[in-house]
């Protein structure tokens, strides 16, 4: 008997694993990612499919897992989210947060509820590496951070590609840096930490003794040191928004590159895709965006309530042109949408805890283009950055608070790495005779551990964001026929009235996109042939329906008789299709 139960839990064990097999909290390289990906799709035909976008340039795939509920509705006609990572090649935390998060949703589908919704009426498109090939140094016996990808590029204009690129010249299996004495150098041991530089003030009578450089040899003798290594283009300065001309790590031209080609194709092809989440070294969730200085205009007002675009009663046409001269290319998220940010941005650090922020202005970056050129809401999220000591987060140190005193954001690293990382993170200067340079000492913080948390974090990050992206997911519009009523006047004439409601967050159109038309308007359809029509149109397209339950109600007047089935179908391009029918009594 016992033996029985024993075989029968067995299989129950490896029934429920079949599912999806647990990824393991670490990093992974681009084949063992494939085979988990593969073992996802294979194991949950139902509800996923794996796509490959395209090739890079060393031949691997960017790959796509599309997660929906295949047999309710066409995916095509479902709002969609599109979550993607590691654009930057040395940021990979993204992609194993992708990873979790495909688990968490086909396990929690598998339990029913709120993410079952969710799957059987919405569209997942997963990207968990968009930059493989860049991302593979990770895992080389010499770590190294490359942003780029492989694309051959003279960085330094000399008329040679690739040719001076950095070596490991202490055989420790990290490219990190080289500080060599020199008088002319312009930085100096930070009094406070011998294990970091600092750049000289004069003003604060400060002389510079060294100079420093990234680990190598001057391979092409131009006096430089690791200026043109192998590649490359930075795929998330690649997209079609304030995209930065002749800048080095943005490409030739716009979308020259087969990784942001392969990305941006798809999502035209898919104008189903509602809201975006991308994992990169940018953040516009923590930190909500500002808007410009700039007058601009709230479309919505444009909108009457029927949902068409009407000049307002009160404006005349040479008030309209006044108006529209004074519109600039916008630089900044419109200032009707950022309160829409906001939010998601609270609830992002309620159900995060994260504080990581991003500085400078995002050129060619992925999500500013799937905002501003693209037409959604278009989040950015850089997950990882300089975390609190334990003392940090109580003000407590033993029994003393501890005052708050401004540190430079390397040495609040090191901090963390002594206190909290078991001084992983840092490797001490140690001397070196370099060919050229001569005395050397070779040091400083260790590949990624700035761009990406130790694996011990892993589950809890993963977790964490896997709850937001459910949230996220409810956010999209979501069109609804609230309500559908025939009266009958006699003589074969019946009122028709349809009340189109939006029952989620989002707009259907963002004021940005009304103002860009980057998304087409909501056609609702009734099906009768127009003779029938007395008034009303037989299709309307409705600019805006505001979210949050927010409806517009259509009449029609026509000829029919008793027993006849009228169909009304809404097609709205980013919050789904629906169909209702009543018959005439």
């Amino acid at each position: 008997m016992i033996k029985r139960f024993l075989i029968l839990m067995f299989v129950v064990l490896i029934s429920l694993s079949v599912v999806f097999a647990v990824p393991q909290y670490k990093y992974h390289n681009y084949e063992e990612m494939k085979e988990i990906l593969n073992e996802l799709v294979n194991n949950n035909q139902d509800i996923a499919k794996l796509h490959s976008l395209g090739k890079t340039l060393e031949g691997r795939d960017v790959l796509l897992v599309e997660i929906t509920n295949f047999d309710k509705g066409d995916p095509a006609k479902k709002p969609g989210i599109f979550i993607s990572a590691n654009l930057e090649g040395d940021h990979l935390i993204g992609s194993e947060i992708i990873l979790n998060t495909m688990k968490y949703i086909i396990d929690n589908y598998k339990s029913g509820g709120k993410v079952k919704k969710l799957v059987d009426n919405r569209v997942f498109y997963f990207v968990p590496r968009v930059n493989p090939d860049a991302a593979e140094l990770m895992f080389n016996s010499v770590k190294l951070n490359q942003r780029v990808n492989f694309t051959p590029v003279d960085d330094d204009n000399d008329g040679l590609i690739d040719e001076d690129g950095p070596e490991d010249l202490n055989n420790d299996g990290y490219i990190t840096m080289m500080r060599v004495k020199d008088p002319e150098g312009e930085y100096m041991i930070d009094p406070e930490d011998s294990r970091l530089m600092k750049k000289a003030d004069p003003s604060k009578g400060e002389k510079g003794e060294y100079k420093i450089y990234t680990e190598g040899i001057d391979n092409d003798g131009d006096g430089k040191y690791n200026e043109d290594g192998p590649g490359g283009v930075n795929i998330n300065m690649n997209f079609p928004h304030n995209y930065p001309y002749y800048k080095n790590g943005a490409g030739k031209f716009m979308v020259s590159e087969n990784e942001s080609r392969a990305v941006i194709d798809f999502i035209f092809s898919h104008r189903n895709i509602a809201v975006m989440l991308t994992y990169n070294l940018w953040d516009n969730l923590v930190t909500a965006p500002k808007p410009g200085k700039e007058k601009e205009l709230d479309y919505s007002k444009f909108i009457d309530s029927r949902g068409r675009f009407r000049i307002p009663r009160d404006m005349d046409i040479s008030q309209l042109r006044k108006l529209m001269r004074g519109q600039k290319a916008p630089r900044n998220i419109s200032s009707i949408d950022i309160p829409y940010y906001k939010e998601v941005g609270k609830k992002y650090r309620e159900i995060t805890g994260s504080g990581a922020t991003s500085t400078g202005i995002p050129e060619g970056a992925f999500f500013d283009w799937g905002y501003f050129q693209y037409g959604v809401p278009s989040f950015s999220a850089k997950i990882w950055d300089v975390p609190s000591t334990k003392e940090e987060k109580t003000g407590v140190k033993g029994k003393q608070k501890i005052k708050k005193e401004k540190k430079s954001k390397d040495k609040k690293w090191l901090e963390w790495i002594d206190k909290e990382n078991q001084g992983e993170g840092f490797i001490n200067w140690k001397p070196f005779t370099h060919p050229v340079l001569g005395e050397v000492e070779i040091g400083g913080f260790k590949p990624f551990i700035k761009l990406n948390p130790p694996e011990r974090m892993i589950k809890d990050i993963s977790e964490k964001h896997a709850k937001f992206t459910v949230y996220l997911a409810g956010l999209c519009p979501e069109v609804k026929i609230s309500e559908l009523k025939a009266e009958n006047l006699g003589s074969g004439i019946y009122k028709v009235k349809a009340r189109i409601q939006n029952n989620g967050y989002f707009p259907t159109a963002m004021n940005h996109a009304l103002r860009a038309r980057a998304v087409k308007p909501t056609l609702v359809k009734i099906n009768l042939e127009r003779d029938k029509i007395l008034s009303g149109e037989k299709i309307n397209f409705i600019s805006l329906i505001q979210g949050s339950g927010k409806n517009i109600e259509l009449k029609w007047l026509i000829k029919s008789k008793t027993g006849e089935k009228i169909v009304i179908t809404v097609d709205s391009q980013k919050g789904g299709s629906v169909a209702k029918e009543l018959i005439l009594q």
